[in-house]
């Protein structure tokens, strides 16, 4: 499930990219330096985010120094390390010990079984320094594939990737509440998008996904329309307008434009003008050909509202949080990136991949 919380490259200005980049490499060379060579190929775009944000809303002192790395070996890269980057480290090990711990029981398989094997003392390293959270995240894990075994609902299945996330987002600072509760519903848009990502894949498969009911119904899983419906609602819920509906509509209104989460500057993810002329060539072509669109774009319109509705409550968090570096950075992730990547899961596209950091 990595991968959904990513930088839209064309939205950042270059002195952001530089700053982006340099944190991402700090967080390869701390796995490097307190793990092993190894472990830099698990650094990933989502917690490098989470290294962002939490070093943007506390002021702690960060290092800038070059450094050169076996990807990057003739010239020196500049890299941002402090404190959340030390977090973030151990929150990679013991979240993809975990991850590769389960995949080698479910699929058996022997490739994935090694890597957890060769990740064992990094995650006793890992956990040893964070007993508490580690605990949280493998019970609520176990939960998780549980539920997934016995075809659970997808409320209950998002909630707890949702406190999966916002655990990993609490660092033990002033404002970890808040952060929790960002850290919640992102992990709840993660855990949506990527089983609407997989849908076709796994029905083809015969394979579980919490999405297919409302595929195979025509329906929103909570009852009604599915307009306005927040995933942590009660199934067969009566639609009751929630907060981040109306706003919805503006935050996550034409998907494949974008726009600003006031509701300005409409149609300008599309590919073309901040006027919303320039509509990006095949796009709506590409839409209509993509199995989502099957069902008269019912199916997809429930997933939507779904997801945005979470994204919707963790851009409002952001907004209140005092967040004075790297903010655009982040606000570029929570929105730009997310909506960037989204788009390319609708029309059937894999997302154009960021070079090598």
């Amino acid at each position: 499930m990595f991968g959904y919380v990513t930088v839209d490259v064309d939205e950042l200005k270059v002195k952001e990219m530089k700053v982006y980049r340099s944190f991402y490499c700090g967080l390869c060379h701390r796995l490097t330096s307190k793990y092993s060579p190894a472990a830099s190929l698990l650094v990933n775009y989502d917690l490098t985010f989470l290294c962002i944000l939490l070093s943007g809303l506390y002021d702690n002192k960060t290092r800038v120094d070059k450094k050169r790395c076996l990807v990057h070996p003739a010239v020196k890269r500049p890299v941002r390390q402090n404190e959340f980057t030390d977090y973030a480290a151990d929150m990679t090990i013991i979240l993809m010990y975990q991850k590769l711990l389960d995949d080698a029981h479910d699929d058996r398989s022997l490739v994935k079984g090694a890597g957890a094997f060769a990740l064992k003392k990094a995650y006793r390293k890992a956990k040893k320094a964070h007993p508490e959270c580690s605990e949280r995240i493998e019970c609520d894990l176990k939960r998780l594939y549980r539920l997934e075994n016995r075809n659970g609902h997808i409320r209950e299945l998002a909630d707890l990737f949702g406190d999966i996330t916002g655990i990993l987002f609490r660092s033990g600072g002033e404002w970890d509440d808040e952060t929790y509760e960002l850290g919640f519903h992102l992990g709840r848009y993660i855990y949506i998008t990527d089983a609407y990502d997989d849908i076709f894949k796994d029905m083809k498969k015969g394979e579980f996904n919490p999405l297919k009911p409302v595929w195979k119904e025509d329906r929103s899983p909570y009852g009604g329309s599915g307009e306005n419906v927040h995933v942590g609602d009660e199934p067969g819920g009566s639609g009751k307008k929630m907060r981040a509906g109306d706003e919805l509509e503006r935050y996550g209104k034409n998907l494949h434009a974008g726009g600003m989460p006031d509701g300005s500057g409409e149609n300008v993810h599309a590919g073309g003008m901040p006027d919303g002329s320039g509509e990006k060539p095949h796009a709506r072509d590409d839409l209509e050909r993509s199995p989502y669109m099957k069902d008269g774009g019912a199916f997809r319109k429930h997933i939507r509202t779904m997801a945005f509705n979470e994204m919707k409550q963790a851009y409002d968090i952001f907004d209140i949080l005092p967040i004075e570096d790297h903010r655009e950075i982040i606000r570029n992730i929570l929105f730009d990136g997310v909506i960037r990547r989204y788009d390319a899961i609708e029309l059937g596209k894999k997302p154009r991949p960021l070079k090598r950091l």
